[in-house]
C-alpha cells in the first residue's frame, strides 16, 4: 500500500544518510501515526533495519536544537518528515 511504501523509502533514506556519514545506528523521530507505521515496518523487515531505532515525539524539539548546532557549525543530520 502507498502509505507504508512512503515511510519505507524515509526509512531506507534515513538509513543510507546515517550510514554514509559512518554512523552505526538510525535513530529515527516521528509523531504517533507515522511511530506506528514505521514500528510495523520494523516487525516486517527486521533484517532490513537493523539498528534502525524510532523514537515517539520530539520532532518539534529537534528542529530547534538543530537551529543551534547550525550556528555552532556542529554536525546535524535532519531528515524532514514531511510525507504527504
Amino acid at each position: 500500500s502507498g502509505d507504508y511504501e512512503t515511510i519505507i523509502t524515509a526509512m531506507y533514506e534515513a538509513k543510507r544518510l546515517t550510514q554514509s556519514i559512518g554512523q552505526a545506528f538510525t535513530m529515527f523521530t516521528a509523531d504517533q501515526q507515522l511511530f506506528c507505521s514505521a514500528v510495523e515496518v520494523l516487525w516486517v523487515r527486521p533484517e532490513k533495519f537493523r539498528n534502525f531505532h524510532v523514537k515517539l515525539g520530539g520532532y518539534l524539539l529537534l528542529v530547534q536544537n538543530s537551529e543551534e548546532h547550525l550556528e555552532n557549525k556542529t554536525s546535524v543530520l535532519f531528515l524532514h518528515p514531511l510525507l504527504t
